[in-house]
């Protein structure tokens, strides 16, 4: 990484949006931080997925240094996409096992925006064990929003990663934060289904490749 960043600031190349997603030590947070600091113009948008861990529990290749390293790299941000583990993670709290309330949540997403001064999206959230939910909130407009999609069977690798994508896309397409999510959601749902109609090996990740031709529709604001 630090070789192609060394190359970029060479030619030179000058970014309108970065984002980051699984990073596997705090040395590459450090290198993301460079290219935000060199490499992105003075308007360009950050975008952050904190990706530390899932269903309650810490990934094995982390530690506390992680932990902290993906604090900073927050600091740095305009939209950070921590899931409900991830959230208590960045905010030194337990994670709960039992469905949270809207008002918990709500307290969460306000915290997290307080604390890193930027938008926040909360992803797989349960409030109850059918639906799977993602919050957003919109800091400069004060704005919490919500969407909603059946849980659908099974354990697939990837969704995170093809959310936050979409995330990316939809936000730079002019889309205000609670339309992002609505699209995001809906296209994760959309591929998840299409996956289990095709008896797809969960192990393979997500079909999402067979319906990007239709995204461009959802895109434009």
């Amino acid at each position: 990484m630090q070789d192609i960043v060394n190359h970029w600031q060479l030619i030179p190349i000058s970014f309108d949006c970065l984002y980051s997603g699984f990073l596997s030590k705090p040395e590459q947070v450090k290198i993301i931080k460079q290219v935000i600091k060199y490499l992105c113009n003075k308007n360009a948008v950050i975008i952050v997925d904190p990706v530390l861990g899932d269903n309650g529990e810490l990934y094995k290749v982390y530690n506390e240094k992680m932990i902290n390293s993906m604090k900073e790299l927050c600091e740095h941000a305009h939209f950070i996409t921590p899931n409900l583990t991830e959230a208590c993670l960045l905010l030194n709290e337990s994670f709960k096992s039992h469905p949270y309330s809207i008002k918990e949540i709500e307290n969460m997403i306000k915290k997290l925006s307080s604390i890193y001064d930027c938008n926040v999206i909360i992803t797989s959230v349960h409030f109850n064990s059918n639906i799977i939910s993602s919050v957003s909130f919109d800091k400069i407009n004060n704005k919490i929003c919500y969407t909603h999609n059946d849980k659908v069977p099974g354990d697939f690798h990837g969704t995170g990663d093809i959310f936050s994508s979409i995330i990316v896309s939809a936000l730079l397409h002019g889309n205000d934060l609670g339309t992002s999510i609505k699209i995001a959601g809906d296209y994760v749902y959309n591929s998840l289904m299409y996956s289990n109609k095709m008896l797809i090996n969960p192990k393979f990740g997500v079909n999402f490749e067979s319906h990007l031709s239709k995204l461009k529709d959802y895109l434009e604001p």
